[in-house]
C-alpha cells in the first residue's frame, strides 16, 4: 500500500468512527458521505440515505431553508455557517440538530459538508457576523488538533512500516536457515554410526563434514547477529510507538493550558514525533539550539505548528531532489526578546509570489495536500501572541519558516 493510499484509508477510518455525525452531499441531495454517527443519530443507514437522497431525510417544511443555505455555501456566497436541521426518523420521530455547513477546497463542485451536534446549545440563530467568526475560530482549533493527531498517526505509520520491514527480513533469514541441511547430515551420521571412524576417514561425504560444519557455524553466527540487530530494531520501533502515543496523550490532556516551558525541549518533542519519517526519507536533522529564555504557551498548539512545519519540510526535501536532504532547526532570541524557532530546509523552495499565499486557507502546492496546515499554524501562532512567516530565495533554493513566540513575563524581567 502506498503512502497516499495509506493516509486516505486512515482518514476515512477516522471520519467513519468519529463520534460526531458527519454528512456530505451536493445541492441536489445526492449523498456522498454518511458516517456511523450520522446513521446512529438519524436512524437511517448510509445505503438507505443514498437511495432516499438527503432531502428525503429532512422534515418537508425544513427542506427549502436548509438547501438554500447549502446552495449559498456551495457557491461560496458565505463561508462556514451554522443552521438548524430536522430529520424524520424511520419511526416518524422528528430529530433536531444544529449543523455546521462548509465547503472544503478539495470538495467536488456543488458539494457541501456538514458537522452536527444536538440542538439547543445556543446556535439556532444564524449570524453571519460574530457567530460565523466564532465558528471559524472553533474550526481553526479543531484543525490544529486534527493536525497533531494526523502527525501522530503518520509517524506511527512510518514506524509500523519499519517494523514490517524488520519482520520480513527476520522471516527471510529463518527461511534460509541451514537447519534442514543439518537434519540431513544427522541422518547420514546415524546411517553410518557403526562404521563412523571409517566413514569420516574414507568416505568423501565423511571427509567433508568438518569443513561443512565450520561453514554452517560461521553462517549461523552471522545470521544470529543479523537477527539480533533486527529484533533490536523491532523493540526500538515498538518503544517509539509507545513513546509517541504517550506524548500525544500527555499533550491532549493539557490542551488549552498555558505553561512556562523550555523552547528547545518542546522542539525536541516535535522532532521525536517525526523521527521515523525523517529516517525513512533520509532526512538529516541539524540542531542549532542556543540557550533561550522560557516561553508561556499552550504546548499542544505549539506542537501542532512544529509538526506541520517538519512534515512540510520533509515533502519539500523529497521534491527538491538534493543529494543530501538537510533540515536545520534553530532556536534563538529575537531582537525584541521574543523566542524564535527557525525550520530551514534545502528543498524545493517557494516562489516569491507565493510567500504569503501558502498561508491562505485551502491553498496547497501538493496534489494530495489539503491546504489547512500552514493556515491553521499561522492562526495558532497569532492566538499565542506570536507570528509565523516564510522566507525563500525562490524555487529550488530551499525555504525557512520562522515561528516567533512571546517570552515569559519572568524571563523578560531576568528571573
Amino acid at each position: 500500500m502506498g503512502e497516499t493510499e495509506y493516509n486516505e484509508r486512515m482518514a476515512s477510518d477516522l471520519v467513519n468512527h468519529s463520534g460526531i455525525p458527519m454528512f456530505a452531499h451536493d445541492v441536489t441531495g445526492t449523498v456522498l458521505l454518511f458516517n456511523q454517527a450520522a446513521e446512529g443519530w438519524t436512524g437511517w443507514s448510509r445505503d438507505e440515505a443514498e437511495i432516499m437522497g438527503f432531502h428525503g431525510l429532512l422534515v418537508p417544511d425544513s427542506r427549502q431553508v436548509y438547501f438554500e443555505w447549502c446552495r449559498r455555501v456551495a457557491q461560496e456566497e458565505v463561508g462556514r455557517v451554522v443552521v438548524p436541521m430536522q430529520v424524520l426518523s424511520p419511526q416518524g420521530q422528528v430529530r433536531s440538530m444544529d449543523v455546521e455547513l462548509f465547503r472544503p477546497a478539495v470538495a467536488p463542485p456543488g458539494c457541501v459538508y456538514a458537522l452536527g451536534w444536538p440542538a439547543g446549545m445556543g446556535r439556532r440563530e444564524v449570524d453571519l457576523g460574530a457567530e460565523l467568526q466564532r465558528e471559524k475560530d472553533i474550526s481553526a482549533r479543531l484543525s490544529g488538533v486534527a493536525e497533531v493527531a494526523s502527525g501522530v498517526l503518520h509517524n506511527v505509520g512510518n514506524v509500523i512500516n519499519s517494523v514490517n520491514v524488520s519482520s520480513t527480513l527476520i522471516e527471510d533469514e529463518l527461511r534460509q536457515s541451514p537447519v534442514e541441511n543439518l537434519s540431513k547430515l544427522a541422518g547420514i551420521l546415524r546411517d553410518n554410526a557403526e562404521r563412523l571412524g571409517d566413514f569420516m576417514a574414507e568416505d568423501p561425504r565423511g571427509r567433508g563434514i568438518t569443513s561443512y560444519l565450520e561453514v554452517v557455524v560461521e553462517h549461523m553466527r552471522q545470521q544470529q547477529e543479523r537477527l539480533r540487530a533486527e529484533v533490536a530494531g523491532l523493540r526500538r520501533g515498538v518503544e517509539h510507538i509507545k513513546e509517541v502515543i504517550a506524548m500525544q496523550q500527555s499533550y491532549s490532556s493539557l490542551a488549552g493550558t498555558r505553561e512556562i516551558l523550555s523552547l528547545p525541549e518542546l522542539v525536541e518533542d516535535a522532532l521525536r514525533m517525526n523521527e521515523a519519517a525523517f529516517e525513512r526519507h533520509g532526512v538529516s536533522v541539524v540542531r542549532e539550539f542556543s540557550p533561550t529564555a522560557k516561553v508561556v504557551v499552550d504546548r499542544h498548539r505549539v506542537l501542532q505548528i512544529l509538526i506541520n512545519l517538519f512534515r512540510n519540510a520533509k515533502y519539500a526535501l523529497d521534491e527538491g531532489g538534493a543529494t543530501v536532504k538537510e533540515l536545520r532547526v534553530r532556536t534563538a532570541v529575537g531582537e525584541q526578546g521574543q523566542m524564535q524557532v527557525s525550520v530551514i530546509d534545502n528543498g524545493i523552495g517557494v516562489a516569491p509570489e507565493l510567500i504569503e499565499r501558502i498561508f491562505e486557507r485551502g491553498y496547497t502546492t501538493r496534489k494530495e495536500g489539503h491546504g489547512f496546515g500552514l493556515h491553521s499554524g499561522r492562526r495558532a501562532a497569532e492566538e499565542l501572541g506570536g507570528t509565523l512567516v516564510c522566507r525563500s530565495a525562490g524555487r529550488g533554493k530551499g525555504a525557512e519558516f520562522v515561528l516567533t513566540l512571546p517570552a515569559s513575563p519572568a524571563a523578560e524581567h531576568g528571573q
